[in-house]
């Protein structure tokens, strides 16, 4: 072994475990997503921020993020990024960054605010659960979001301690990017806030400490309005969030007069809880031990060390306040609360609590706390129950779209392609030159584009995914055009979520023609249907 190696090694040796752990914790959660990054392929919502940044000028660029429900600091970005780089790894890079650093600066926050033991546990959680593993492979906002809210945390409650009023404007700078990043940053503003009054309340804080945080606080809120004003009203005249409300979001707000309030307030928990630890048994443990944790912190069961750090109270409060406001607004509507990852900005806020109360039982059973952690992140990554639609992995690799690609590469020259607003969205980036998805709204209910020697049939974007009642109302609309007679050879592509959820949609492809489809795994599929059915 050369001597420099063997230096390495016996300092490692030396070195406590305690020093070592978050580093490897670090990577094996980095190795985790750079794999899911690089074998698998787009999904249609990552292919879409894609097509969206593709545009000749940052200016378009920012005009076609306004079609989507996102704020639009993630197309801008990709609007550079994606001109050095296409392929599914290289745009993915960046949130697989951006998620490990959420990890790093959040263990690094709750030491600041806790104690070392939660803060091994948080970053142990952070790293492993399945969902933020996922988040921080994919081409969405929230490996960015996450980065953005902890960065937010953590350089304000360093400024406090350290009296620095440039890391309090870092702070709030992060804010602001966090806002710019994803919507449910507005809830997490407002615990921000509300969290700031608390730490500037109880404490003597030099008077430029609090005007930097004030102005601060107004940047944001300023931001927040442009916001709402240039974009989020956008949204409500279409009446995108009410068609979300009572279509993809329906089981994740409230409907009054449907369901009882303590009754939707217990599911929602439930439900969020499933989708942050992809179980249902392990969630609701996780459930009783962030309740464990809250309680603990508004008991004072956490004493700070130092003027410094925040009380028990005080980090219960931003603990809680986040669960707090999401379930307002899924009470009124806004905004879903449940088993989605639309909710997953609450999991640093889930994870610290849950820590909190397992750093409390480590101290007394330390191999069976850690024994236990071992076990349950070992059964969520073996064996998922994921809530929600979901892709597995292994139906999502590279692999299987290649293949499909391959398949509908050799159909006949001027064969017909009829696909969903998500299969479309896959054939945009993988298979036809241009772009055959309808991004903005249009009149036209179904649209055709060429795609090389074939043509795309892609509906209104209402129709994200055929369904057993949208199949057959897409294949009515297109009996009505005139393209109808003119189409020799007719195949249905279908590709991402659901696909593999729907089998009233095969009995309705058996009706036209197409009992046993072309399946590349369980979430693609080819079937050509038969004309004179559909006559």
């Amino acid at each position: 072994m050369p001597p420099s190696l063997a230096t390495l090694v016996a300092k490692l040796r030396r070195t406590p475990l305690a020093e070592v752990f978050p580093a490897f914790m670090l990577a094996a959660g980095l190795v985790l997503r750079l794999d899911l990054a690089y074998f698998t392929f787009l999904n249609p919502d990552e292919a879409l921020h894609y097509l969206l940044s593709v545009q000749p000028s940052a200016a378009l660029a920012y005009r076609a993020s306004l079609t989507t429900v996102h704020p639009p600091l993630l197309i801008l970005w990709l609007h550079y990024w994606g001109s050095l780089g296409h392929s599914e790894f290289w745009l993915r890079l960046p949130c697989v960054l951006a998620g490990t650093a959420f990890c790093w600066i959040s263990y690094r926050w709750l030491q600041s605010v806790t104690d070392d033991g939660t803060a091994r546990i948080a970053l142990a959680l952070l790293s492993f659960l399945p969902p933020l593993v996922l988040l921080s492979a994919e081409l969405r906002q929230y490996a960015f979001l996450l980065l953005f809210m902890s960065l937010t945390l953590y350089l304000f409650d360093q400024g406090l301690k350290t009296n620095s009023a440039s890391r309090v404007a870092m702070s709030a700078l992060f804010l602001c990017l966090s806002l710019l990043t994803h919507y449910a940053a507005f809830m997490f503003a407002a615990a921000f806030g509300m969290y700031g009054f608390a730490r500037f309340y109880a404490r003597r804080v030099p008077h430029n400490l609090i005007a930097v945080w004030m102005m601060g606080q107004l940047a944001a809120l300023a931001l927040a309005v442009f916001l709402v004003r240039t974009h989020v009203s956008r949204l409500d005249a279409r009446g995108v969030v009410q068609g979300l409300a009572s279509g993809w979001f329906r089981i994740s707000v409230f409907h009054p007069g449907e369901e009882g309030a303590v009754w939707f307030l217990l599911k929602a928990n439930l439900r969020f809880f499933h989708y942050l630890c992809w179980s249902g048994a392990i969630g609701a443990l996780a459930l009783i031990l962030f309740g464990e944790g809250i309680v603990l912190l508004f008991k004072n069961g956490l004493q700070p060390t130092n003027s410094n750090q925040p009380t028990g109270r005080q980090l219960g409060l931003l603990l809680l306040l986040p669960f707090v406001i999401n379930l307002v607004a899924a009470f009124a509507g806004k905004y879903p609360y449940g088993g989605t990852r639309h909710n997953a900005f609450l999991a640093i806020f889930a994870v610290t609590g849950i820590s909190i109360t397992l750093a409390r039982w480590e101290k007394s059973l330390p191999r069976i706390v850690v024994a236990g952690i071992a076990v349950a992140l070992t059964i969520v990554n073996l064996f998922p129950s994921p809530s929600g639609a979901s892709i597995r992995p292994e139906f999502q690799t590279w692999r299987l779209m290649n293949q499909a690609m391959r398949f509908l590469s050799q159909l006949p020259e001027g064969s017909t392609i009829l696909t969903d607003q998500q299969g479309a969205l896959l054939l945009s980036y993988y298979f036809c030159p241009d772009p055959v998805v309808q991004i903005d709204p249009s009149p036209q209910p179904l649209h055709k584009f060429t795609c090389g020697s074939v043509n795309v049939i892609s509906p209104f974007p209402r129709w994200f995914v055929f369904d057993s009642k949208t199949l057959p109302a897409a294949l009515r609309e297109l009996r009505q055009t005139g393209e109808f007679g003119t189409i020799e050879n007719l195949w249905l592509f279908q590709g991402g979520w659901l696909v593999d959820h729907e089998p009233d949609v095969r009995l309705e492809l058996a009706h036209y023609g197409c009992p046993s489809p072309r399946n590349f795994g369980a979430n693609i599929l080819v079937c050509e249907l038969a004309l004179p059915r559909l006559e």
